[in-house]
């Protein structure tokens, strides 16, 4: 390329030459050929910025996906706090200085392996449920004649009606749930014997007299019902007597000693439930 720009600019003084008749100086002439070469260099290089400048924006447009845009942004959501509640607790009962009846006791276990008993079985041994002492096959209950003793009877009424009260491990009292004396129950107590058929009276409670406190022990059932043996600490039960042959002149029950080798006298009680007790609060 330096040489057609030679060859051009010696062209161009020849013609200056002819048209003037003179030559200009050798500055000026070498003055006009470095603008002329200034001005081609300017216009080289700026087609050559055009042309890396196009080359660059076609690579990056061939990059660029098809049909391509912008992500649209999801609004926001915000989820709302999920807030627990709690059930309060409904409040506690005031402490009470006295109780109003007996605490609850634990019903009699059977001496058979099935430990099956129905609520209101366990409810008789409460404390607050009237109930009657029913011997099993009987249309006569236990109930408190008018010389305090306990007697069969066939009216089930007031004194025929019982509360059942734990005084300590198994044992428990047998009170009178309607009969009282200056607001008292009565308790029933067997008389002392070494074994032979005694009477059974109804008398004040006293929780040191053994003869007073009763064990009741699960024998079976009758009618889909539980049944008890009745006995104080010692092997004396309570019995049914209805036609005298244990105690001649008797009132029908009795307590008597069953021990090894004595006929098969004891008696199945039922304890139906008669509804809630009345009695005033035990101390």
């Amino acid at each position: 390329m330096p040489s057609n720009d030679l060859g051009r600019d010696l062209s161009a003084l020849a013609e200056h030459g002819e048209r003037t008749g003179h030559l200009a100086p050798a500055a000026a002439v070498r003055a006009r050929a470095d603008r002329r070469r200034r001005g081609r260099q300017v216009a080289s290089g700026a087609l050559a910025f055009l042309v890396v400048a196009g080359v660059g924006v076609g690579i990056a447009l061939s990059r660029q996906p098809k049909n391509a845009s912008l992500p649209a942004t999801p609004p926001s959501v915000t989820a709302a706090p999920t807030t627990r509640t709690t059930p309060s607790r409904p409040p506690s009962p005031p402490p009470s200085s006295r109780r109003s009846s007996p605490p609850p006791s634990t019903p009699p276990t059977s001496t058979s392996t099935s430990s099956k008993n129905s609520s209101s079985s366990s409810d008789v041994f409460s404390g607050r449920r009237e109930v009657l002492l029913l011997p099993k096959n009987s249309e006569a209950t236990v109930a408190i004649d008018e010389n305090k003793r306990a007697a069969l009877s066939d009216e089930f009424g007031d004194s025929a009606l019982f509360v059942l009260n734990k005084v300590s491990g198994d044992r428990y009292w047998i009170r009178t749930a309607r009969l009282r004396a200056g607001g008292e129950a009565f308790c029933l107590e067997a008389a002392a014997t070494t074994g032979a058929a005694v009477p059974v009276t109804a008398e004040a409670c006293d929780a040191s007299q053994g003869r007073q406190l009763w064990r009741f022990r699960k024998v079976g059932e009758s009618g889909g019902k539980p049944t008890y043996t009745i006995r104080t600490g010692t092997d004396i039960y309570l019995v049914q007597d209805p036609d005298g042959q244990l105690s001649a002149g008797g009132t029908g029950v009795v307590a008597i000693g069953i021990g090894e080798g004595t006929p098969d006298i004891d008696t199945p009680f039922l304890l139906p439930d008669r509804g809630k007790a009345s009695l005033p609060s035990l101390d």
